[in-house]
């Protein structure tokens, strides 16, 4: 089973019958797409921006700020997988 997902190009453009091709676009998503993604953000993008290597030349407060915004991003994508599922 799959989703279809309707994204309007530019927020501010009206969409109208004339515009529709041009301002619209429509995507195919996997059934378990949000489950890949946080694999994804858990496995893969975690583990570089936690490599001290990867983090050469971030000040402290770069760094503790940009973990901090995606650990809560982590938080919000595992509470909205959890609601899908139900």
């Amino acid at each position: 089973r799959k989703v279809i997902v309707a994204v309007r190009a530019q927020q501010e453009a009206e969409l109208t019958t004339e515009n529709l091709c041009m301002n619209l676009m429509l995507m195919e998503l996997a059934r378990g797409v949000m489950e890949t993604l946080k694999t994804y953000c858990h496995s893969v993008y975690l583990s570089l921006l936690m490599n001290p290597a990867n983090q050469r030349g971030w000040s402290d407060l770069v760094q503790k700020e940009l973990m901090a915004k995606y650990h809560a991003y982590l938080a919000s994508l595992h509470a909205t997988t959890g609601l899908m599922k139900g």
